[in-house]
């Protein structure tokens, strides 16, 4: 009698050890409202809604008069139909040191007065067809930027919305006074 009873409550233990296990009491905190959306494109970038694709580049590592070292990397976009007028855009990353590593974004005043840390300016021009264009620089945050390298190129990723603010308007229409950019793996 006890053989049965010893098998069946070996049986039991099982099958409440199988269930304990797949069942997931974890209680997920809900999402931030809205959600971002994720730039899964390599080479690309975003300023709002406005979507912008690499076509050239280059980079630049050279010295502040003080010799502390910076590096500049300077992307043009292809030409695209999908933003309405805002048809290009030329972005320009400035940070400080010729190194990999995190970057916090700042405005270029900041920037260039604080030459030995990890700061990274970033200037976005956007143009309509007709020429008329407007610049956008980052403005002083804690949003970090990741700069690594391939194939001898510095890569740069901002999954985090960085503000900038409009510090130039040569009349394109509709450029808002403020804007956001985000970009992955733009080399």
């Amino acid at each position: 009698m006890k053989k049965p009873i010893l098998l069946f409550s070996i049986a039991l233990f099982t099958m409440v050890q199988i269930s304990s296990c797949s069942k997931n009491d974890s209680v997920d905190a809900p999402e931030p409202t809205p959600k971002p959306t994720p730039i899964t494109s390599e080479g690309t970038w975003e300023m709002n809604s406005y979507k912008f694709e690499r076509r050239t580049s280059l980079q630049t590592l050279t010295s502040y008069t003080n010799g502390n070292l910076f590096t500049q990397v300077n992307v043009d976009s292809k030409i695209t139909s999908s933003n309405g007028n805002f048809k290009s855009c030329n972005v320009v990353f400035w940070f400080n040191t010729q190194s990999t590593g995190i970057y916090t974004a700042k405005s270029v005043n900041t920037l260039v007065s604080n030459t030995t840390l990890n700061y990274m300016n970033v200037k976005c021009m956007v143009t309509d067809a007709a020429g008329k264009g407007a610049i956008y620089e980052s403005v002083d945050s804690g949003v970090e930027i990741d700069v690594k390298k391939e194939d001898g190129k510095f890569v740069i990723t901002g999954t985090k919305e960085i503000s900038l603010t409009k510090t130039l308007d040569d009349g394109l229409a509709n450029a808002p006074a403020t804007m956001t950019f985000k970009c992955n793996k733009v080399k």
